[in-house]
């Protein structure tokens, strides 16, 4: 019981800047893996702190990886679906299971 009233006492936007941050420290974090490479592209597209985040936003928090090299990377698992590159602003989240495949597949093989 007490705990709601505390939840209660703590304004609303308090609580949604609190659970914005969380957010922010999370897909951080994972960027970060990445680029230590604790975390592969392939396992963060089933992490669940990963999920916000654009796939230009994944594919770029590798290590040596800017701009160009993810655009044609984009580029290169299109043409490999038969369809047009990869939409830069595409949260993981929104991947199809035939995306996420490529992506896997495209990373497994460039190591």
């Amino acid at each position: 019981m007490s705990t709601q009233t505390e939840l209660a006492a703590v304004p609303r936007h308090m609580r949604h800047l609190a659970i914005a941050n969380e957010t922010r420290f999370a897909i951080s974090a994972v960027k970060r893996e990445i680029a230590a490479s604790r975390l592969t592209i392939a396992e963060a597209l089933d992490d669940p702190r990963a999920q916000r985040l654009t796939i230009f936003d994944l594919f770029k928090a590798q290590r040596r990886w800017g701009p160009r090299t993810t655009r044609r990377a984009l580029e290169d698992i299109g043409c490999r679906l038969g369809c047009p590159p990869l939409p830069e602003l595409k949260r993981v989240r929104d991947l199809t299971d035939r995306q996420r495949r490529a992506i896997a597949e495209f990373h497994g093989r460039t190591g």
